[in-house]
């Protein structure tokens, strides 16, 4: 029975149907600056696309673009079936987790993991579900009923990935959300990401500036540069052909020889 037009139900379990995201010709400006300009790009549905540039280049614009956060100059975004929507528009489908992680300081994490799907009105009984099972998945069945600022960094963390994944979205968008934890932490969360990417496969699209993380995390890999796509390639190739001279000098910064060795390394050493 089909319950929206993104999930399919099977038995008692809501499952996401897969989304592709296209932007054509998109511009954003604000005021005078282009954060974007002329943007082409095709992520296809189930995919894991890592967006990948220094500060200011326009790869937080491009997530709030997809999420319907932001509204485009020119051009269109479209997901799956929907042209230029607004984030309302797109509530049920996309999910997305900040930087700063948003969490709400007076509200348990139980109450911020449920709080979107008591505003959509779901029966408690889906609800509860959902919410163990999504608690049980990252490892904070214990913590649910702590507050935020009793939390460690990588259990916040793990508290902003349940209020996302708890929706059942075809599209999950990360903003640099592992920009703040420790390396160990990092790791730890990126190689959970990658599991829980594979079980569900939703379309992943992840921002970083961080070209280690970018490898690990991406299929393919779109390089912004003052607003503009310099490349989009999986990064074996992007690093054996370089499209642009920006391309190459980014490639050659002093994670340069991590991020050979974790490429030339089998992929179960890093999974």
């Amino acid at each position: 029975m089909r319950v929206s037009n993104t999930c399919v139900r099977r038995g008692s379990r809501v499952i996401s149907m897969r989304l592709d995201i296209s932007l054509d010709n998109v511009t954003r400006r604000f005021a005078t600056i282009a954060a974007l300009r002329d943007v082409t790009l095709r992520i296809g549905s189930g995919e894991r696309v890592v967006v990948l540039g220094p500060s200011g280049s326009g790869k937080t614009t491009l997530l709030r673009l997809i999420a319907g956060l932001e509204r485009v100059s020119a051009g269109v975004v479209t997901v799956g079936d929907r042209r230029n929507a607004d984030a309302h528009a797109l509530a049920n489908e996309v999910a997305m987790v900040f930087q700063n992680l948003a969490l709400f300081p007076h509200l348990t994490a139980r109450q911020n993991i449920v709080l979107g799907l008591k505003v959509r009105r779901l029966p408690r009984a889906e609800i509860e579900q959902r919410t163990s099972e999504v608690a049980t998945m990252l490892s904070i069945d214990g913590l649910l009923g702590r507050m935020p600022h009793e939390l460690s960094a990588g259990e916040r963390q793990r508290v902003a990935l349940a209020r996302a994944l708890v929706k059942h979205p075809a599209v999950l968008l990360l903003d640099e959300a592992f920009a703040n934890l420790d390396t160990h932490l990092r790791a730890e969360l990126r190689l959970e990401l990658k599991r829980l990417h594979e079980a569900h496969r939703m379309t992943l699209v992840c921002v970083t500036h961080d070209l280690v993380e970018a490898t690990i995390l991406g299929e393919r890999i779109a390089v912004l540069n003052a607003g503009m796509l310099e490349q989009f390639d999986t990064p074996g190739r992007m690093l054996d052909e370089p499209k642009s001279a920006f391309v190459k000098r980014f490639l050659t910064l002093p994670d340069m020889p991590e991020l050979a060795r974790r490429l030339a390394a089998p992929a179960s050493a890093y999974d």
